[in-house]
């Protein structure tokens, strides 16, 4: 099982657990040292417990632990499975999804897993993507306040990418070709895969 590359590792830790609803799954995250450290998700409230045991049991055994780790792994040796479906990290980052909703610039938006983006067009000409918060995250900014899932959309993961094929999606353009390890618009301006680290990504979607 593939764990979150930025586990981080060390003597001392602090960790905090985070939930956040999204449409109807329950999205809970693992802070380590004020850091994200790993992430799953539920469709049960009633297996919220049992994910936040899971992610802190791996904290534990991965060095990154204290005392509340290692009680939370002692505990969930004694747990059976959970009753409904769970995502692991690398399962979320493959689960996008659109969005329908409110904020000052947009009625729609892509949950990237940490957070909302959406392609914002200014006056003048400029187009460009812009992350923004869950109204869980953030009370002092503005923040996507997501009301239903659009479904006519498919998140196209990057595995699932063939090179030299046209993809539409979302980003600074609506198309864009595939090119091994980034995309490429008819402009030949490039742009990465929102997999990948870095600023404005092209989310690649599919209809339904």
């Amino acid at each position: 099982m593939k764990r979150n590359r930025q586990m981080l590792l060390s003597t001392e830790s602090e960790t905090d657990i985070k939930v956040t609803k999204i449409n109807n799954r329950w999205h809970c995250r693992l802070f380590v040292n004020g850091k994200l450290s790993d992430e799953m998700a539920c469709d049960l409230r009633s297996d919220i417990g049992w994910v936040c045991r899971e992610m802190m049991r791996w904290c534990d055994k991965l060095g990154a632990g204290n005392a509340h780790t290692s009680s939370a792994r002692k505990r969930h040796n004694q747990d059976g499975a959970p009753r409904g479906k769970v995502l692991y990290y690398n399962e979320i980052q493959n689960n996008k999804a659109k969005y329908s909703g409110d904020c000052r610039n947009a009625s729609s938006a892509v949950w990237d897993g940490r957070k909302f983006i959406y392609t914002r067009s200014e006056w003048y000409g400029d187009v460009y993507n812009e992350y923004i918060s869950h109204p869980d995250d953030d009370s002092v900014h503005d923040v996507f306040v997501p009301e239903s899932e659009v479904l006519d959309f498919i998140y196209i993961p990057k595995s699932a990418l063939d090179t030299g094929r046209w993809y539409s999606g979302f980003g600074n353009t609506e198309c864009a070709m595939w090119m091994g390890e980034y995309f490429m618009d008819s402009d030949d301006k490039v742009h990465i895969h929102i997999e990948d680290e870095g600023d404005y990504p092209f989310i690649p979607m599919k209809e339904n």
